[in-house]
């Protein structure tokens, strides 16, 4: 039986998401989908509207079979590390035949033209970048020059979205040499972006703004019906919306604690850009501020939040860089599945050629260290986003532990 493979945030679950499913079994003639889901932040540099266990139950209603969970240090990682780590795990799954994603306009004989030619990375191309680098640029303005300057005929592949993400899991099966056979399914509806809710596929992006002003019959328009109740009841009880600006006050103890020696430690850290995040965070009157004041040229927007919550989190560039050396995530944790699909959960324990975790507790008892690490890691970015809902019964710690298997 064939199976495809989804990474996705479901910041919300949407009808383009579930588009996408129905569309990827009808094409592919997979029988079965796993997603791998960002849980508790996204690659934004924002907690997630609503807890992962809430994610996770709307996947699986919305047509998903076995959801399994992106590390944090993955989902909160730029697009490519992001999406190293996800394919990586759901190969390391031994379940997925094809791995399906949105493009705003991607092909998949571009998208493996252009990874192949960044994998190999010609010394001409390579020297380029390195100048518009060092004439102030950031990284992805300064790919995208230079893309153009080579390969101008697949420079479209780094200005949207999920282009970008597209090419970084092309690249990310390409270097590994798997056989994961690649599913890029045209973006329908609003862009990214866009904030009108009038599309009969509104993006998330708008249906977020809906949440959070509190027009929840426009958000309700723009989900499945079989997600109403679901999202209904969580938003009654205080679940959510979960905001960023919660964490503000934590973020500041934090960097009150950090010398720019322990700042240079942090992933998303440029050199000298410890001293201005020192400098400007005692000006700042709340999140958005901060991000205000430190934003430049050169430092985007996402790129500074995720580096904010990496400061709060702990989270390293070694780190990060030792995972990427052995492989990935080193284990596989599942959060939830529908109890028809319960045999792929028992296949995964057969292919799986890392560790399935489905209890937290008893994972921290049998992994090895580095495993360990990054489970704990899990557990805090839980936490810390628990911190950010609206009401105080769903801010309680341990959640990781009190929270069992998701069985729909």
């Amino acid at each position: 039986m064939k199976t495809a493979g989804i990474v996705a945030e479901y910041n919300p679950f949407h009808l383009g998401h579930a588009y996408q499913i129905q569309k990827t079994k009808e094409e592919t003639g997979c029988k079965a989908i796993v997603v791998i889901l960002s849980g508790s932040f996204v690659q934004r540099g924002e907690v997630a509207v609503m807890d992962k266990w809430t994610k996770t139950k709307a996947a699986l209603l919305g047509g998903a079979d076995l959801v399994l969970e992106l590390p944090a240090i993955f989902a909160l990682s730029a697009a490519p590390s992001f999406a190293f780590g996800a394919v990586q795990s759901l190969i390391d799954s031994g379940l997925i035949d094809f791995l399906s994603f949105g493009v705003e306009n991607a092909t998949e004989k571009k998208l493996k033209k252009l990874a192949s030619f960044l994998l190999e990375e010609p010394p001409a191309f390579s020297h380029f970048l390195k100048e518009q680098l060092a004439k102030g640029l950031a990284y992805p303005a300064a790919l995208s020059l230079s893309i153009r300057q080579f390969l101008p005929d697949c420079s479209s592949l780094v200005e949207t979205p999920n282009n970008i993400l597209a090419l970084e899991y092309t690249k990310a099966i390409l270097k590994k040499q798997s056989t994961l056979a690649l599913f890029p399914l045209l973006r329908q509806g609003a862009g990214y972006h866009s904030q009108s809710l009038s599309s009969v596929y509104p993006s998330a992006s708008a249906l977020r703004s809906a949440m959070q002003a509190g027009t929840m019959e426009r958000f309700f328009a723009g989900v499945p019906a079989a997600l109403v109740p679901l999202y209904q009841a969580a938003f009654q009880e205080g679940q959510f919306p979960r905001s960023t600006a919660s964490l503000f006050g934590a973020l500041q103890y934090a960097l009150l604690q950090q010398t720019p020696e322990s700042l240079r430690e942090r992933l998303e850290v440029e050199e000298g850009l410890e001293h201005r995040l020192l400098r400007l965070f005692t000006q700042a009157k709340n999140w958005d501020d901060l991000l205000c004041l430190l934003q430049n040229r050169r430092y985007s927007r996402p790129q500074l939040s995720r580096l904010l919550l990496h400061v709060l989190l702990g989270q390293t560039t070694s780190f990060l860089q030792q995972l990427q050396q052995q492989g990935g995530a080193p284990y596989l944790r599942v959060l939830g599945y529908r109890k028809e699909s319960a045999f792929l959960l028992s296949k995964l324990h057969q292919t799986s050629r890392l560790p399935v975790v489905t209890s937290v507790k008893e994972a921290l008892a049998t992994l090895p260290v580095s495993a360990k690490t990054l489970l704990k890691q899990e557990c805090l970015a839980t936490d810390l986003a628990a911190l950010c809902s609206p009401s105080a019964q769903f801010r309680a710690p341990n959640q990781d532990f009190t929270h069992p298997l998701l069985r729909l």
